[in-house]
Order: C-alpha cells, then sequence, then structure tokens
C-alpha cells in the first residue's frame, strides 16, 4: 500500500491548480488522475483526485 500513498501523495502539488481551473472555468467540479497502484493480488487502483463546488456531490464529513 505504500505505492498508493506514494501516489496520493501528490494531491498537494495539484490541488490549487484544480480550484484555480474550476473557477476560472465557471464549472463545479474538476479532477486528476494521480496514477495507478496495482495491489499484491493484482488488482489495479485508480487513485484520483477530484474537487466539487456542487453541494449534490459533496460527501458527508461525519
Amino acid at each position: 500500500m505504500s505505492e498508493c500513498r506514494n501516489i496520493a501523495g501528490k494531491a498537494s502539488e495539484f490541488i490549487e491548480m484544480l480550484v484555480s481551473e474550476m473557477l476560472e472555468a465557471n464549472v463545479n467540479d474538476n479532477a486528476i488522475l494521480l496514477g495507478t497502484a496495482t495491489t499484491e493480488g493484482g488488482q489495479d487502483i485508480q487513485i484520483q483526485l477530484h474537487v466539487y463546488a456542487d453541494e449534490n456531490k459533496f460527501m458527508d464529513e461525519g
């Protein structure tokens, strides 16, 4: 799982860019693929970063 952590660690490099692009384009969401990791069992896991301004897509913080 350290491969997943390394990929997810890239998120901080892209968050401000995603938000800026979303606001400039006047859209409610934006996303970027951070990378793909493979589990020990051979399953691919895609790690993505999404930003949303549409409250209907917000996740419950509880």
